[in-house]
């Protein structure tokens, strides 16, 4: 049994490409406005390179780290999350990484 599902009936690259990048800026905007309501302090980034020796493909990834301060216990959590992520062409350079 195959779904009545035609060409047309799916969304277009366009449509899907725009709505991952505007869910994405949506996610920022939400993680930042998170941060800056709760945090106790400065907001510190990390980044790491790695490759994945089956396929030799190299990625770089930033991570956010701050301390959330519990408004009504005054409690401090240490929170942190993924802000980028992109694969990388070729070596670990500071000529790849631009």
């Amino acid at each position: 049994m195959h779904p009545n599902t035609s060409k047309a009936d799916l969304p277009s690259t366009h449509n899907i490409s725009t709505y991952v990048h505007d869910s994405f800026i949506e996610l920022l905007n939400t993680l930042k406005t998170r941060i800056l309501a709760t945090t106790a302090g400065h907001i510190s980034t990390t980044t790491n390179l790695w490759s994945v020796d089956q396929t030799k493909a190299t990625f770089m990834g930033l991570t956010a780290h701050w301390i959330k301060k519990n408004i009504n216990s005054g409690a401090w959590t240490m929170c942190s999350k993924v802000i980028a992520f992109k694969g990388i062409s070729g070596a670990h350079s500071r000529q790849n990484l631009g």
